[in-house]
């Protein structure tokens, strides 16, 4: 679901609106990147396969909730740059 504020003269300016969400992707992408650090590697799994499965499937479960929300506040900017105000 996503946030959909009006833009209009007595609310917070469309650059402001915009901004807090790069700055919050931004941040969600470093966030990507030290998830990324944790992702399982098959060597630290030596004869525990099922194991490996699993906490891969953990894994990509993760990153896919950060990927959701980056791409969520993405998409509200781009709203947000080509909504007419109110």
């Amino acid at each position: 679901m996503l946030m959909n504020p009006s833009i209009n003269i007595n609310g917070t300016s469309r650059d402001s609106l915009i901004q807090a969400r790069r700055d919050a992707m931004d941040s969600i992408r470093v966030a990507m990147e030290k998830l990324g650090e944790t992702r399982p590697h098959g060597r630290d799994y030596v004869g525990r396969d099922h194991q490996y499965s699993l906490d891969r499937a953990l894994y990509q479960e993760r990153f896919a909730k950060l990927d959701s929300l980056f791409n969520d506040l993405q998409d509200e900017a781009l709203a947000l740059l080509e909504a007419q105000p109110s």
